[in-house]
C-alpha cells in the first residue's frame, strides 16, 4: 500500500496510465473469454491459420455447409390446369329455345266401341286325308282272344312255324298255332327263310289260348310284331296252311280266308310250277 500511495502521490499522470491500462486489459480479458467460448472460434481459427489437416467433425461440418450451399432447390409441382372446349357451343339462355306448343283438347270425343257381328256359322266339312294305315297282308287280329300276353326276343328261327324266344332271361321254344309247315324240302327252307324276314332279332308279342304248350314242351303261341299277326301272314304269303288243333281254334276260319286267298292268287307253295 505504501508503493501506491507513493506512486499516487507522485505523480497523477501515472495513476491515470495505470488505470486506462487496467481497463484495457479487462477488456482483452473479457473479450478473450467470450471468443474461447465462441461456437465460431474454430472456423475463425482455421480461416485465420489454414493447416492442411483436418478433423473428422470440422469435415463433416464443412461437408454438411457445403451440399446445402450448393444444392438447387426442386422446384414446386405446378399443376396445369386441362380445360374442354366443345366443338358445338350450346347457348344456356333459356330465352332463345323454344318449345312447341302442344294443342291440348279441351274435350275427347269418345272413341266408338266396334259391336261385334253376330257369329257366323262355319260348316265344316271332314276332309278325307290320301294317307291310308296300310294293313297288315296277314288280315284280321280281331280273332285272336284276350288273353295275358308276353313279349320276347326271337333268337333264333327253327322253321316256318317254330322259334327261339328269350322271355324274362329265359329261352323257350314257340310253336305257331293253326300254322303247318309246306311238306316239301324247298317250300320247307323258304317259309324258314320267310318266317326269318319277319321275326329274327325282333321283339314279339306271345298271345296264347286254350292251351299253354303241346305235348313236346313247345308254347303255343299266336305271334304278333306291331300291326302284323305273323301265323296268318305266313298263310297269307303262301309259306303254311292253315290247321285246326281244337281247343286252340280262336282264328281256325281267319287262317282258313287266308289259306284261300293264297291258293287263288297262286303264292309261296300253292306256285303252278312244276
Amino acid at each position: 500500500m505504501k508503493i501506491i500511495d507513493r506512486i499516487f502521490s507522485k505523480n497523477v499522470v501515472t495513476v491515470l496510465i495505470i488505470v486506462v491500462i487496467l481497463l484495457l486489459v479487462a477488456v482483452l480479458a473479457v473479450n478473450a473469454y467470450l471468443f474461447i467460448n465462441s461456437p465460431i472460434k474454430e472456423s475463425l481459427i482455421s480461416d485465420l491459420f489454414p493447416t492442411k489437416t483436418l478433423n473428422l467433425k470440422q469435415l463433416v461440418t464443412r461437408a454438411a455447409l457445403t451440399a446445402e450451399a450448393n444444392a438447387t432447390p426442386t422446384p414446386e409441382p405446378t399443376i396445369t390446369t386441362m380445360y374442354f372446349t366443345p366443338r358445338v357451343a350450346v347457348e344456356t339462355s333459356t330465352s332463345e329455345l323454344q318449345l312447341p306448343t302442344l294443342a291440348v283438347p279441351t274435350s275427347v270425343p269418345p272413341t266408338p266401341i266396334p259391336t261385334q257381328a253376330a257369329p257366323t256359322a262355319v260348316t265344316l266339312k271332314a276332309t278325307q286325308t290320301a294317307t291310308a294305315v296300310k294293313a297288315p297282308v296277314n288280315g284280321d287280329m280281331a280273332c285272336i282272344p284276350t288273353n295275358p300276353s308276353q313279349t320276347g326276343k326271337v333268337l333264333d328261327v327253327v322253321d316256318g312255324n317254330t322259334l327261339k324266344v328269350m322271355i324274362d332271361g329265359l329261352t323257350y321254344t314257340v310253336r305257331y298255332i293253326g300254322v303247318a309247315v309246306p311238306s316239301g324240302p324247298a317250300y320247307a327252307n323258304a317259309a324258314a327263310f320267310e318266317n326269318g324276314k319277319l321275326v329274327f332279332t325282333k321283339v314279339v308279342t306271345l298271345i296264347p289260348d286254350a292251351t299253354n304248350k303241346d305235348a313236346s314242351g313247345r308254347l303255343l303261341r299266336y305271334v304278333t310284331l306291331g300291326n302284323a299277326f305273323v301265323n296268318n301272314e305266313m298263310i297269307a304269303k303262301g309259306w303254311g296252311s292253315a290247321v285246326d288243333s281244337p281247343p286252340n281254334s280262336a282264328c281256325t276260319q281267319t287262317f282258313s280266308t287266308a289259306e284261300q286267298a293264297a291258293r287263288a292268287a297262286k303264292l309261296g307253295q300253292w306256285k303252278s310250277t312244276p
